[in-house]
């Protein structure tokens, strides 16, 4: 107890002179960052592009011109201005969706970003036409379908749910099962294409590919990056595997490496198409079911512009207690496709 003056007096004395100091070591105010409109003259921020137009990035040049350099990027790619700080760009050039840029100005060897967006909307909306029933043919069993594939004259098919996922053979003339396999009890099947004499079939949640010969023999399981996290539909142009994942995004995959190459994103007019699902290209095009729709979606890969749309409501009252239409198989030889859906007792060979 005698010696408690002393720690008092010295907190006294520090409590003092924190008091005075402080103002001395008080934290600078952080300086306001630039705005957008400083910067950028045009476009305006977010603004909705037709695909097709030129786009004007003009930067204010009164404001500029005093950094030692400005440094615009897009997508990734170095934008050379001109003298007045701008330049037309061709939409034609990109594929749909949000194009996220900035605009960097360097002065004495630091840099401050703005941000530079554009956001790329299909120049059209479109049309909606019905389709041509040609045939139908009785399935053997019904399944909860998830992917439908047309190779070497025979029906490949993927089944879902997590217990009774599936992957079978079937005779497209007839409809019967040729040979058939149960998947894992760990996996949701979903959608199949083959590439390479391998079938390459996705799992919903469980973020892998499964790799199957044409027996159906299960080589190899490979992992699964989507935007999403999920896996919905597959199909390949011959050189990428192009997977959906419930949203208007389809990412194009590597098939030696599994890297992801690039992501587009598909709109119908000016709206994004969501809920793409089984997948099938041909004819240059991807043909894409959309989950709780009767239609099919045709979609111009280069861009993602969705160009036409078939309508398949005139198949549901043959498979009216069945659930939605899921599955697009092309016929090369009569350049037709065959359909079916989820738990639908038929399939139909139809002209889109």
């Amino acid at each position: 107890m005698k010696n408690l003056k002393y720690p008092i007096l010295t907190l006294m004395l520090l409590a003092t002179f924190g008091f005075i100091l402080m103002p001395f070591f008080k934290s600078k105010t952080p300086k306001r960052g630039i705005k957008y409109g400083e910067v950028v003259e045009s476009p305006t921020y977010n603004e909705s592009i037709p695909w097709g137009n030129l786009v004007e990035i003009k930067l204010v040049k009164e404001k500029v011109s005093k950094y030692d350099s400005v440094v615009v990027e897009m997508e990734n790619q170095r934008i050379k201005l001109d003298e007045n700080y701008s330049i037309n760009l061709n939409t034609k050039e990109l594929s749909l969706g949000l194009k996220i840029g900035t605009v960097n100005l360097w002065e004495d060897g630091k840099s401050t970003a703005v941000d530079l967006s554009v956001l790329v909307i299909s120049d059209f909306m479109p049309s909606v036409r019905n389709i041509i029933e040609v045939r139908k043919i009785t399935k053997e069993v019904k399944t909860y379908t998830q992917g439908f594939e047309f190779y070497k004259d025979v029906i490949y098919e993927s089944g879902g749910q997590y217990g009774e996922s599936i992957l079978r053979k079937l005779n497209p003339n007839t409809g019967q099962i040729i040979k058939s396999i149960k998947v894992d009890k760990k996996y949701f099947a979903e959608g199949i294409t083959i590439l390479n004499d391998k079938i390459h079939m996705l799992t919903w949640k469980e973020r892998e590919i499964l790799i199957f010969d044409l027996d159906l023999n299960l080589i190899d399981t490979k992992p699964l990056i989507t935007t999403t996290g999920e896996g919905w539909g597959i199909c390949n142009d011959g050189k990428s595997l192009i997977i959906s994942d419930g949203s208007n995004k389809l990412t194009y995959v590597n098939p030696e490496t599994f890297i992801v190459e690039k992501v587009i994103e598909v709109y119908g007019g000016h709206k994004p198409a969501n809920y793409l699902n089984e997948l099938e290209f041909a004819n240059k095009r991807i043909y894409a079911n959309v989950y709780t729709h009767s239609q099919i979606v045709v979609i111009d890969p280069p861009s993602g512009r969705i160009i036409n749309v078939a309508e398949l409501n005139i198949l549901r009252p043959e498979n009216k207690d069945a659930e939605v239409l899921n599955g697009i198989a092309y016929l090369p030889d009569t350049k037709t496709f065959m359909v079916t859906g989820k738990y639908w007792n038929n399939m139909f060979e139809v002209k889109l």
